[in-house]
């Protein structure tokens, strides 16, 4: 019996070890991602179609502002409307002019009408299945509504515009349209687009197109709009 004391004991430090381990890991992660919302939420802005209305409206979607200095938003959310408002993380309001869309891929390039524009998102890369990512949305109120959530499929094919579709665990309303999907580093590994209709329903999750494939697809918009075609 003394023999095994030595052997129990150890283990159970062991187990304690881990268990703290993993309770530190958690708590990390919690701490990280509310770093990256004060962080990233300064760069995402709420879209009004009615301009001049986003006191009593419900925002038809997000955006986030890219390095360039333009907004990227859900085609689909913004509609056919020629500008927007947006309304900033400070609470100011300024008008969004659609410099381009795609239907295919669900992506929208705007321009703020401000000489200051708000700060950027950088694009990060990796969409791999099983990541912890922090969906930064628009909502009615001053404060976006964040949700953590996990990549529950890496990017796939859906169509030839559809090339990179990733899929998130968590429901996501209108007010994530265009919203950035961040990684604990803070960068923009996917843009949340509305549900592609060849994609069956899954209840419970979203879909967002990645960062590597939305990034040709927004310099395209940009480079068109500034070609003036």
């Amino acid at each position: 019996m003394r023999l095994r004391t030595p052997a129990i004991v150890l283990a159970l430090l062991l187990l304690c070890g881990a268990a703290v381990a993993v309770g530190w890991s958690a708590g990390a992660r919690r701490d990280d991602f509310e770093t990256v919302a004060r962080r990233a939420t300064p760069a995402v802005v709420a879209l009004y179609s009615d301009f001049g209305s986003a006191r009593r409206d419900q925002p038809v979607g997000a955006g986030f502002v890219t390095r360039e200095g333009f907004v990227i938003a859900s085609a689909r959310a913004i509609e056919t409307a020629p500008y927007l408002e947006a309304r900033l993380a400070s609470g100011q309001r300024v008008r969004a002019t659609v410099l381009g869309r795609d239907d295919g891929s669900d992506l929208a390039a705007l321009r703020l009408e401000t000489d200051a524009p708000p700060k950027a998102l950088e694009w990060g890369s990796t969409t791999r299945p099983g990541r912890s990512v922090l969906v930064v949305g628009a909502g009615r109120g001053m404060s976006p509504p964040l949700v953590s959530a996990v990549v529950a499929s890496g990017a796939r094919r859906v169509n030839d515009s559809r090339i990179g579709l990733v899929q998130i665990d968590r429901p996501l309303g209108r007010g994530h349209w265009g919203a950035p999907v961040l990684d604990p580093q803070g960068e923009v590994i996917a843009v949340v687009v509305a549900r592609p209709s060849e994609v069956a329903f899954a209840e419970g999750s979203a879909f967002a197109l990645s960062a590597a494939a939305a990034r040709p697809i927004v310099a395209r918009l940009i480079d068109e709009a500034s070609d003036g075609r």
